[in-house]
């Protein structure tokens, strides 16, 4: 379609060889640009680089601090128009359950990570999540790796 498009403005140019030529190629640029979508990696990462570091506090909701089940709405929220429950015991119920094998680039993942505490995270590719982490603040782990692991409990699918 794009071709398509081109070719009739380069014909349209040519044949007309007007000062209305500019003027359209410019509207091309613009509608090109419109049609350009960004990759869910993309958007995950840009997210990343925003929140990297920022520490973790309980209940908090901003670069000052912010804890996982905020960063998660916020970060589904602003990159992929996903409205989420504040905490993690409502976001877990969210979407729809997929295995653990099956998870993928901006799906959720949640841990057991006491008797009665979750957490929640952003899986950034097949192995990697993205979380707000008690003691590292805005991180990236590997969910291979055994803490993460040995307390895996689900994946959510939000689309």
């Amino acid at each position: 379609m794009i071709w398509l498009i081109v070719n009739h403005l380069k014909l349209f140019m040519h044949k007309n060889n007007s000062r209305y030529g500019g003027i359209s190629l410019i509207f091309l640029c613009i509608f090109l640009g419109a049609c350009v979508t960004i990759s869910p990696q993309k958007k995950l990462a840009d997210s990343y680089h925003e929140w990297k570091g920022t520490p973790y506090i309980l209940g908090g909701a901003g670069k000052n601090g912010i804890d996982c089940s905020a960063f998660v709405q916020i970060v589904m929220d602003d990159q992929f128009g996903i409205e989420l429950p504040r905490v993690t015991t409502d976001q877990i119920r969210s979407g729809r359950r997929i295995r653990k094998g099956r998870a993928a680039t901006g799906d959720l993942v949640f841990f057991q990570t006491g008797r009665r505490t979750l957490h929640v995270g952003i899986m950034i590719d097949q192995n990697r999540f993205m979380h707000a982490s008690t003691s590292q603040g805005v991180t990236i782990s590997s969910i291979n790796q055994s803490y993460w692991s040995d307390k895996y409990i689900r994946a959510r699918r939000l689309y």
